[in-house]
């Protein structure tokens, strides 16, 4: 079929006049390309801003172990994704709104968790190289399999690595996991206090070997007993483990064993070190003794006393505390305090109500009964209110806890109780017969006796 003339003229005329329109002016076009250039420009500095937020976040090789340099990777990528993200998110918020603080502080808290991955893989490298220089003066009171963690990681090298969201390693082998901290916390052999031990015996020796008794008790003694026990401490328990596990020398230790308690272990050895010296300068002054001229000097003279070397001061307080003592035997030794009478409003506890009071259990036995019943009853009272008698003058008293134990409380000159010791089980076994025990635990208490038979555990002093 034939076009027709008249569409065929009509569709020309109109495309030319299509031509002729705009759909943009040209102020538009700028204004587009302007606001298109920004864009591109607020992009840039957001890309470049966000570039310089994790281009600290990078691997060190030269301060990484082998072992961790993938692991730490890994780590290295993902927080990086992080960062970026949460930068991509504040720079749509204004500065100081609290949505943007927030996002600061996540972002601050991953960059964080990375600088921990880097800082401790290069402790890690200090760390081998201390455990291979040293680890064969290992203390022997360090757990056996601790030790064998600590030799698959540093030694043989066979872990794997993993690190929490803040950046804490964990060291993954076959015979157990380690963190961080557990990689130094190990102790050596402590030669320090060895060498001072060596120092302190030598002196022990030469006092002797120079007609010098050391005993004990007396200043020279205390002196050099407080001396040790801070040299103790200042190791901390690193320092009474090794004392307990390590020998001295080669096939000399001090014999002691962990007794489960810090303060107990601490005081069994500055005993066996002191014992260790007295038996020392015993030794230095037998030679000395045996030297001619010296024969008739000293202890071993039957017509000469031992040399007394306290104070004038020392030796009157002794004296005053002897006589102390021998009151309080005296007074309690008689019984005369003792009164059989029930006091008013007193009613004897059945012994479910002693059972909870005193906690004795489900099914306590007599025995354990009869001595809640003695406890709560009017004869320990009546004992107590005796022993107030006898320590008052000297700044001691007995008081009544909640839960029924008996405390015997020392002041000193100030009115600072510096002494909060338990002694109900020597107030019971006192009516059972055994007297000695409580009178030399008051005697011990209030500084009246140095007796080395009976000694106090500093966990009884509850201050």
């Amino acid at each position: 079929m034939a076009a027709d003339i008249t569409l065929v003229k009509g569709a020309r005329d109109a495309a030319s006049k299509f031509q002729k329109i705009e759909l943009f002016s040209e102020e538009q076009l700028r204004t587009m390309q302007e606001a298109t250039i920004a864009r591109k420009a607020a992009k840039k500095l957001e890309d470049a801003a966000i570039s310089a937020l994790v281009s600290d976040i990078t691997v060190n090789e030269s301060l990484t172990p082998p072992q961790q340099i993938d692991a730490q990777y890994a780590a290295a990528g993902n927080i990086r994704n992080q960062v970026a993200q949460l930068a991509a998110q504040r720079a749509k918020l204004p500065v100081n709104s609290p949505e943007a603080f927030a996002l600061d502080q996540q972002i601050s808290t991953l960059k964080q968790s990375f600088a921990n991955i880097a800082n401790n893989a290069k402790d890690f490298k200090e760390l081998q190289k201390e455990f291979i220089d040293g680890s064969w003066n290992m203390s022997g009171g360090v757990d056996p399999n601790k030790r064998k963690i600590l030799n698959e990681i540093f030694v043989a090298e066979q872990y794997t690595v993993e690190f929490d969201e803040r950046g804490n390693a964990t060291y993954i082998t076959k015979l157990g996991n380690m963190s961080q901290s557990d990689l130094s916390n190990y102790y050596l052999k402590d030669d320090e206090m060895t060498l001072k031990i060596v120092d302190y015996s030598d002196d022990a020796l030469s006092l002797g070997s120079q007609g010098t008794l050391m005993k004990e008790g007396d200043s020279r003694y205390n002196m050099l007993k407080t001396k040790i026990r801070n040299d103790i401490q200042k190791g901390g328990e690193a320092r009474i483990n090794s004392l307990i596990y390590d020998d001295l020398v080669d096939g000399f230790d001090l014999g002691l064993t962990d007794l489960g308690d810090k303060e107990a272990n601490e005081d069994a050895a500055v005993e066996a070190i002191m014992e260790n010296l007295i038996r020392v300068n015993q030794q230095g002054y037998s030679e000395y003794k045996a030297k001619p001229g010296n024969k008739n000097q000293g202890p071993g003279n039957k017509n000469q006393e031992p040399k007394d070397t306290r104070t004038s001061s020392e030796i009157t307080r002794s004296e005053e505390a002897s006589l102390k003592m021998q009151k309080i035997e005296t007074t309690l030794d008689a019984d005369t305090w003792r009164k059989n009478i029930k006091p008013d409003g007193y009613e004897t506890p059945s012994a479910e109500e002693l059972s909870e009071k005193y906690k004795l259990g489900n099914n306590p036995s007599d025995e354990d009964v009869r001595k809640a019943l003695l406890q709560d009853g009017p004869s320990m009272k009546q004992l107590k209110n005796e022993i107030d008698n006898l320590v008052s003058p000297d700044g001691g008293g007995v008081r009544i806890n909640d839960d029924g134990r008996f405390i015997l409380a020392r002041q000193n000159n100030s009115g600072q109780v510096i002494r909060n010791v338990d002694i109900t089980e020597e107030m019971i076994n006192y009516f059972y017969g055994d007297k000695k025990a409580l009178y030399k635990k008051i005697g011990l208490t209030m500084d009246y006796t140095e007796d080395r038979d009976y000694e106090i555990n500093p966990s009884d002093n509850i201050l």
